[in-house]
Parts: structure tokens; C-alpha cells; sequence
């Protein structure tokens, strides 16, 4: 079954598999993936990459 992962600091961040939940097609009501719960760790990685990308794309064209 397909695993959804974090996309963290552009690119897939590693995810510990024991800790995933089922992912539903609203439509069929068949489950088409799971996804990865994010621990701590993961949430202060996205926040930290987020806070650096902040400064470049916040005085980004519209653009871009």
C-alpha cells in the first residue's frame, strides 16, 4: 500500500511506520493509502524550514 510521507526542507522526510493512519477514496469508500502520522520531531523540522523559507518567499514576486 502506497505511504504518504512529510515533505519537509524540499524533499521526503523519513517517518516512522508504525505510526500511519488509512487514507479513503470519499467516492468508493476503498482505502487507497496510508499516511504517517508526524511525531515532534517532524512537526519542529517543518516549522523551523518554514520559518526559513519565510523570509525569501515573503518578498517574492507574485510571479514567481
Amino acid at each position: 500500500m502506497r505511504l504518504i510521507t512529510h515533505w519537509i526542507d524540499g524533499s521526503a522526510a523519513a517517518v516512522a511506520p508504525e505510526r500511519k493512519g488509512p487514507v479513503f477514496d470519499p467516492a468508493t469508500g476503498n482505502q487507497t493509502a496510508e499516511v504517517a502520522f508526524a511525531e515532534q520531531a517532524d512537526v519542529d523540522a517543518a516549522v523551523a524550514s518554514a520559518k526559513t523559507a519565510f523570509a525569501s518567499w515573503g518578498v517574492s514576486s507574485l510571479t514567481r
